[in-house]
């Protein structure tokens, strides 16, 4: 099972990698549409507001995986391994909390907006939707991953042997 946790995060990112290449690319052509010729191209603007957060929610739940999301390790570092695994499952349940009602609000977005047809207001049709799926479904997929996180956590409360790795008594 986890490893079909892996490739489906894996893919997810690999998917959002492209899209943001992609959006580079419209990018760097209506720059170039605007320079050269006086004529940029419509609704890039626009194109390019609903795909970002397509491209930043769905690889968080991967970046997690990969225990790659940023943090400061200052208080961290003079910690045995136990108290680090205690932060870590209280760092988690924070986010599982947060990132819980972003999911569960952005469920309730995404739905709304797919119901009443919801369109960007600019200069083409663009559907809201796929933008706000991406949130809540980003979302969801990152608070599991957290959940995952807090049982890996509390077990490493318990297996975690060290020789004081820091210098803060235990």
């Amino acid at each position: 099972m986890t490893n079909v946790w892996a490739k489906m995060n894996r893919w997810l990112s690999v998917f959002s990698g492209a899209l943001l290449a992609l959006v580079m690319m419209i990018i760097v052509i209506d720059v170039i549409a605007r320079i050269a010729f006086d004529s940029p191209i419509v609704g890039v603007s626009d194109i390019v507001t609903v795909m970002i957060p397509i491209f930043l929610f769905l690889p968080m739940a991967y970046t997690e995986l990969l225990d790659e999301h940023i943090r400061v390790e200052l208080v961290a570092s003079i910690l045995s391994k136990k108290w680090n695994a205690v932060l870590d499952v209280l760092a988690c349940l924070c986010g599982v909390f947060v990132i819980g009602v972003y999911a569960w609000q952005g469920w309730i977005y995404a739905w709304s907006s797919w119901s009443m047809g919801e369109y960007y207001p600019g200069l083409i049709r663009i559907p809201v939707y796929p933008a706000k799926l991406a949130i809540a479904l980003g979302c969801s997929l990152f608070c599991l991953q957290l959940l995952v996180n807090v049982f890996k956590g509390i077990r490493g409360i318990f297996t975690a042997r060290d020789a004081g790795g820091g210098s803060a008594p235990e």
